[in-house]
């Protein structure tokens, strides 16, 4: 989830600084006092103006929640260290703070040539948050005192926060308790940290925090942070699966089943896992769309449809648009056209959509716009075997009966989803966005 830097500087104009600023990422930055240095001083009063006027559009400041370091001989609890990550993470990302997840940090890993181990050190930690550009970066360490001879031991969880951007410590957080509790705990310390990096804002008491997070079952996270840290896939399927039930109202093991057979195209089995990682949980939307491909490719298109709809209205990409499009021109229903062109002004470089546009214009018996449509794709693609034969049939002003029944379903559903600049407040932001047409 890397974002690019667009750095205006004291040469640029006041259209390119503003044009750079506006990006929700340069807008995050403002908030972490990074502008002192690289703000023209004309543009100052300008900039103060703006954002006052857009705060609810500035993307939320991003974060990196490293797995915590054992302090001790843990043996059996070796876990607790990506579970303190998963945990922390998973949460704060529900109070508006971008997080870097695990995938990121493994790409992370990758591209800096470092293994990944339980144990590191903090010029390597911050190396790799400097890596994912984020703000801040959390650190930890846990330390578990086993109950002798038998009983719930005690675990303590030590945290460091650290400012990325001016290398300096901002914050230590210690919480400990019962090991029974580490969901709590780790709950608790995600309200530590909200507000060492949020402190200008306000927050619940800890009490109230605490009440709107309901901790996870223990042998349920255990069995999911195996899973994620298991090397086969059936170890993996089968933490996944005990975790899943035994907390069922734990979405993050039925998401990880869902991608499972998703990778394999396996889609009733995606669809049964997807539909109960819907919840609020920080992958819910991906949850969503690859939901909402899954119906689609059952032929359950009113199904596609409802939960492609929700997902549009909380994140009108081209992407959700145009599957949305197509599900909706297989039903026959109003609102194909619109979205299918908002989602090729949106991305003007991926010929799917375009193909689309152009498929449903010539349903629409408008050869001449159709074929206009198909030749852009052959321009971006190069071959594409489907766009020619089209364009042909376009420029025949071929749209017959037969033609249209052996076509009907030509439309080209998106399987990649990325709402990695998309933040919550900046979704309702977007502009140029289609209204739906009203459910029947």
């Amino acid at each position: 989830m890397k974002f690019a830097w667009v750095v205006p500087t004291p040469k640029s104009s006041l259209t390119e600084f503003l044009a750079a600023f506006f990006r929700p990422r340069c807008l995050c930055s403002l908030k972490a006092g990074w502008y002192d240095a690289v703000v023209p001083r004309p543009y100052l009063f300008v900039l103060a103006l703006l954002v006052g006027s857009l705060g609810s559009y500035a993307a939320s400041v991003s974060l990196l929640v490293l797995p915590f370091t054992p302090q001790n001989n843990t043996g059996k609890y070796i876990w607790i260290g990506e579970s303190n990550a998963e945990g922390i993470g998973d949460i704060l990302a529900k109070n508006s703070i971008f997080i870097l997840d695990r995938e990121d940090r493994l790409r992370a890993y990758r591209a800096l040539g470092i293994r990944e181990s339980p144990t590191r050190t903090l010029a390597t930690s911050l190396k790799v948050a400097m890596e994912l550009d984020a703000d801040f970066a959390v650190l930890g360490g846990f330390q578990v005192a086993e109950a002798e001879p038998v009983g719930d031991g005690r675990v303590t969880l030590a945290i460091t926060v650290m400012d990325v951007r001016k290398w300096r410590k901002m914050a230590e957080v210690r919480v400990d308790g019962k090991l029974s509790d580490l969901c709590v705990l780790e709950t608790r310390a995600a309200y530590l940290i909200l507000k060492a990096v949020q402190a200008d804002q306000a927050t619940d008491s800890e009490a109230a925090f605490l009440a709107r997070f309901p901790p996870v079952r223990l042998d349920a996270r255990e069995n999911y942070i195996r899973g994620l840290l298991a090397d086969s896939e059936e170890a993996r399927h089968r933490h996944f699966t005990q975790a899943a039930r035994l907390d069922e109202a734990y979405p993050a093991p039925a998401f990880q089943l869902g991608s499972l057979y998703w990778q394999k195209r396996d889609c009733r089995h995606a669809a049964d896992w997807l539909r109960k990682a819907t919840a609020e949980f920080p992958r819910k939307r991906e949850a969503q769309f690859m939901l909402g491909v899954c119906e689609a490719r059952l032929g359950r298109y009113a199904a596609a449809e409802a939960v492609l709809r929700a997902l549009y209205a909380a994140a009108p990409l081209p992407e959700v648009a145009n599957n949305l499009a197509v599900v909706l021109g297989r039903q026959r229903k109003e609102g194909v056209l619109e979205l299918l062109t908002f989602a090729a002004e949106r991305d003007s470089e991926d010929p799917d959509y375009r193909f689309n546009l152009g498929h449903a214009l010539w349903l629409r018996e408008r050869y001449e716009d159709a074929a206009e449509r198909f030749r852009e794709v052959l321009d971006l693609a190069g071959e594409d075997a489907e766009a020619t034969r089209m364009l042909g049939r376009s420029l025949q002003g071929d749209a017959s009966r037969a033609a249209r029944a052996a076509l009907e379903n030509l439309g080209r559903m998106k399987e990649d989803f990325n709402d990695n600049e998309l933040s919550v407040e900046a979704a309702g932001q977007v502009s140029g966005v289609p209204a739906l047409p009203a459910e029947p």
